[in-house]
């Protein structure tokens, strides 16, 4: 728990962080105006993502140290390849442009990995994991 809340508690920071610089963001990398603008609309798509991408990998590191490499993996191929990410970037690409569509299939995967690991770790009974791997 102490993991998943300082990685959290991180990932909001610098979201937060991203959202209220979002208008003078751009400007470390080009002066433009233009990408500016393009840069503040696609900031919460960034902010959401990067709260998600602070969780996942703690929440993943966690089922890999318990020794559920395997269903990592079908977690994995199911949240990005047959169900969530590719097929939201898919159906929205019509009503989308690439770039939003892209983020939308990106956010739709990790969002699906983060709800399936947290569920998973968080009903987990760690008395009995624990007492399980000490006689093995």
């Amino acid at each position: 728990m102490m993991a998943i809340l300082s990685s959290l508690s991180v990932a909001i920071f610098l979201a937060v962080l991203t959202l209220c610089l979002c208008h003078r963001l751009s400007y470390i990398f080009t002066p433009g105006p233009v990408m500016s603008r393009a840069v503040a609309e696609l900031s919460p798509f960034l902010a959401a993502v990067m709260v998600l991408n602070g969780i996942a990998p703690v929440l993943t590191g966690v089922a890999v140290g318990c020794g559920w490499q395997a269903f990592v993996g079908y977690i994995n191929i199911g949240c990005y390849i047959t169900s969530s990410g590719y097929r939201w970037a898919a159906s929205l690409g019509f009503a989308l442009s690439t770039v939003l569509r892209d983020c939308a299939g990106m956010l739709a995967g990790i969002l699906a990995q983060t709800v399936i690991f947290s569920w998973i770790i968080l009903g987990t009974n760690w008395t009995k994991e624990v007492s399980f791997l000490s006689h093995v």
